[in-house]
């Protein structure tokens, strides 16, 4: 399945799940911590409250660190 610009890793997204950059995953393995990792060396993005977070402010974190990574030197 290919990506789009609303879903670039074109695999199937659950409900309320957010949109992440290519290769950024979720941890879900802590039932009061979701855990967001970078694709290079699986380096700790971001922790969220498991009960209390936004799909809209773990995608803001994941885009924007993928933003500074991406950005020509």
């Amino acid at each position: 399945m290919k990506g789009s610009r609303d879903n670039p890793s074109g695999r199937a997204l659950r409900l309320g799940e957010p949109l992440l950059p290519p290769g950024y995953r979720l941890d879900y393995s802590d039932p009061n911590v979701l855990t967001l990792h970078a694709p290079q060396d699986g380096a700790v993005v971001a922790r969220f409250s498991a009960r209390g977070y936004l799909a809209e402010m773990i995608e803001r974190e994941a885009w924007e660190h993928y933003r500074n990574e991406t950005r020509p030197t």
